[in-house]
């Protein structure tokens, strides 16, 4: 070893004897942020959603399919294209399929599966959708437990999602995952771990969390922990959903709160996402200030200046659960 390799590391190691810390920066979302975007008029509103998308939005939610409260599917396409085949403003954008369903739909009457799968397999929805499926399915709040066919289902899509070389992401509330509220949380985590195939899978499956959880309000600091830690210790990835059109008082809130259990689980997510855009709805003064705080408020984990000094010394990176962004 050098001398001055030999000098640099005693006084690293000097540094934390004394218990100080070396010069940190922080990470931020950066350009890994996705939009839910939704058009009320089928494919001649894309045009309008594709001249409303920030150049900080790099991912865009669009429909593919519907599922109605019994069941059935429809299928989002025209003239045999499904919506991304007309969005023409350039630089063009990732488009993930999204599945929408009823929240009234009786998961415990009504199997959507086979309907679902045949409308993707049948209609080439991986033509027009470059990135991967997004399901935005819940149930019922009068239950607890997941219904096993809501279980059944999203576990099929995820495996067709997979054997088609995607990624796979799905919403789910944040409350269910809370013991303090739920006697069925630990539960209700297996399952989830069950539907994105467990830590083994080599896709970036992910659970997303929208932090405005309690009737459009955002949840309180314990409920969106719990949910991060429950996915967590089970070695899944979570991402948060943030509401765009909240004012910017409420979204910093929410934001601060999604920042501070990140940083206290050592967990930075892959990206973030807004909701919503409307085709038939401006993007507001509030919107566009809360985009822009999101896509330049640092993610409060810190990271050493240098990666490499800290392997150098024998300690790596080990100590941040860092995920791609």
């Amino acid at each position: 070893m050098k001398p001055r390799t030999m000098l640099l590391r005693f006084a690293l190691w000097a540094i934390l004897a004394m218990g100080l810390t070396l010069p940190i920066s922080a990470t931020s979302y950066g350009q890994n942020i996705s939009a839910y975007m939704y058009t009320k008029s089928g494919s001649g509103g894309i045009s309008s959603l594709a001249n409303k998308k920030p150049g900080a939005i790099n991912n865009v939610y669009l429909d593919a399919i519907d599922i109605d409260v019994n069941g059935k599917t429809y299928v989002k396409n025209s003239g045999g294209h499904f919506y991304p085949h007309f969005w023409t403003v350039q630089p063009p954008a990732q488009f993930t399929a999204m599945i929408s369903v009823d929240p009234n739909l009786d998961w415990s009457a009504v199997d959507p599966t086979g309907g679902l799968l045949n409308g993707l397999q049948s209609n080439a929805w991986d033509s027009d959708y470059n990135a991967g499926i997004h399901i935005d399915a819940e149930f019922t709040a009068d239950l607890q437990v997941m219904p096993q066919t809501w279980i059944d289902c999203l576990s099929a899509l995820r495996k067709y999602t997979n054997q088609e070389g995607r990624n796979f992401s799905m919403y789910y509330n944040p409350k269910y995952l809370s013991s303090s509220r739920y006697s069925s949380a630990a539960a209700n985590a297996d399952a989830i771990a069950a539907i994105l195939g467990g830590p083994s899978s080599q896709f970036s499956n992910e659970v997303f969390f929208p932090v405005y959880a309690d009737s459009g309000m955002n949840a309180d600091l314990e409920t969106l922990d719990s949910a991060a830690k429950a996915v967590l210790s089970r070695q899944l990835n979570y991402q948060w959903i943030h509401d765009i059109t909240e004012s910017t008082t409420t979204f910093s809130d929410g934001l601060n709160m999604a920042h501070q259990i990140n940083n206290q689980n050592n967990y930075l997510p892959q990206g973030v996402n807004v909701y919503s855009y409307l085709d038939d709805q401006p993007v507001t003064p509030d919107m566009k200030a809360n985009l822009k705080a999101l896509s330049g408020n640092p993610n409060s984990i810190p990271e050493p200046t240098s990666l490499a000094i800290w392997a150098m010394i024998g300690l790596g990176s080990a100590g941040l659960r860092r995920r791609r962004i």
